[in-house]
């Protein structure tokens, strides 16, 4: 038993068999490859240690060793390196089928995968080198498809509507007051109102103590029953550029946030000026640039994983109940208990919920 069963047993797991076919098409383990190193590279940064070197070989390791938190996104970058020299130009539907992911090739979203963690382990250099082959448009993005059959449906309408309806609300968090100019923006922004009606729908009337901010799960909304959930996107891969570049090159980072602004204008409306570009530089532009990124990639993980690898440079505030204000901010996930009871090498004593991973 391992830390994240379903990552692990599901995931990690079946994609090592893919890898290990040796009648499987280049393709096919390639596009395992990228998967699993993904998963791996993910699980160290929301667990910290967890095991690698000897993880689902279960008649070999049945209590499998941790491997440090930065060894284990090494190995999930070398990972989707292997797979990205095995799909060479094949496309997303040519290799997994339109009815589940769509995009453009899997070399460029893998690119923009190994971008993502080159960044989070701090290897500016090889985030830029990445994400220089990485998502080049918004026709490039790698999602999730998505229908009205039940199961099939957008998660975060599965979850809010399906599962837990009226559990979770946006009712004054940062995001919904960002966009809506209770909170000024570090870049002026007219469209946020765009943006904010893809994402919220009011519940109630403003300022009655029943109003409730939603989560916008009608058709059209960004949460809605057939919409995308986005797995590695233009956005991401211009924004990786624009933070790697900061302090180095102002220019070419500002040159990369701007990029996303006349997409964003495009996507929300065909007036350029509801996005201006930014003209900033130093710590201003480094807050526009990770401000753009926590909104434009809401719902991701690596919008946690920013927060705790800046040490939360936009002030997210914590979350409020009363008068009462929590004390920092989760850090990592928690090893469940079945693994605690099951593997003597989980890393004792057994990490707490505010402690830092050794990245963060």
């Amino acid at each position: 038993m391992i830390c994240g069963t379903d990552t692990y047993i599901s995931g990690i797991n079946n994609a090592q068999l893919i890898i290990n076919d040796e009648s499987a098409s280049d393709l096919i383990r390639g596009i395992a490859e990228i998967l699993q190193g993904t998963m791996f590279a993910d699980m160290a940064l929301l667990y910290g240690d967890v095991p690698f070197s000897e993880a689902v070989r279960p008649n070999d390791f049945s209590e499998p060793a941790y491997d440090a938190q930065a060894a284990v996104v090494s190995g999930g970058i070398s990972l989707i390196e292997s797979g990205i020299t095995k799909v060479g130009a094949a496309t997303i539907a040519a290799g997994y089928g339109g009815a589940r992911l769509s995009g453009g090739t899997w070399a460029e979203a893998a690119h923009t995968l190994a971008a993502r963690y080159a960044l989070a382990a701090g290897n500016n250099a090889l985030a830029i080198s990445h994400a220089n082959q990485g998502i080049s448009s918004r026709a490039g993005d790698l999602v999730t498809q998505h229908g009205t059959a039940q199961y099939n449906r957008n998660l975060m309408y599965q979850f809010v509507i399906d599962q837990r309806q009226d559990y979770l609300v946006a009712t004054d968090s940062h995001l919904a007051n960002l966009l809506d100019g209770t909170t000024a923006r570090a870049l002026a922004t007219p469209g946020n109102s765009l943006v904010y009606a893809s994402y919220f729908l009011a519940d109630g009337t403003v300022g009655s103590p029943s109003y409730r901010t939603l989560l916008n799960t009608d058709d059209g909304g960004r949460y809605s029953q057939t919409s995308s959930m986005p797995i590695a996107t233009y956005y991401e891969n211009e924004l990786i550029l624009a933070e790697a570049k900061l302090g180095s090159d102002d220019a070419g980072a500002r040159g990369h946030l701007n990029n996303v602004r006349t997409a964003l204008a495009a996507e929300y409306s065909s007036d350029a000026t509801q996005f201006p570009a930014s003209s900033s530089t130093g710590a201003v532009l480094k807050k526009e640039v990770l401000e753009e990124k926590y909104i434009t990639l809401i719902g991701e993980l690596v919008v946690y994983h920013d927060l705790r690898r800046t040490g939360n440079f936009i002030g997210v505030p914590n979350k409020l109940t009363g008068s009462i204000s929590a004390t920092g901010y989760p850090q990592r996930f928690l090893y469940p208990q079945n693994e605690v009871d099951t593997n003597s090498n989980v890393p004792s004593p057994v990490p707490t919920f505010f402690e830092t991973t050794s990245l963060f």
